[in-house]
């Protein structure tokens, strides 16, 4: 495999093909310090990069639903603020709407 290994999924892909020739080959490679150890650590570390993957893509995917949901709630949030703010320029002179961070624009 001569392409650069940019992506997770391709570094994964040539460890799967690592692992798959070693098993194939396990004899001839014993001399050469591919030990079942290795192998093991090998294997191990794989799965622990494919689990914390998978935790990954599913924190990315909780968060375009929280940010919608965080979107649909601010939307409501300042329909109510700005209704406040119209409330309390009715009903109380400007001179005091500073007390609600309201600023005098005139």
């Amino acid at each position: 495999m001569t392409q650069k290994l940019n992506s997770n999924a391709l570094k994964l892909e040539a460890v799967r093909l690592v692992l798959e020739g070693i098993s194939k080959h396990r004899d001839e490679l014993a001399n050469s310090g591919v030990t079942e150890e290795f192998v093991q650590q090998l294997s191990s570390q794989k799965l622990l990069v494919e689990q914390t993957e998978a935790t990954q893509e599913r924190l990315k995917a909780d968060k375009i639903s929280c940010t919608a949901l965080l979107k649909k709630e601010m939307k409501i949030l300042m329909k109510l603020y700005n209704r406040a703010r119209r409330l309390i320029k009715v009903d109380v002179p400007n001179t005091g709407w500073l007390e609600y961070g309201i600023g005098v624009k005139r």
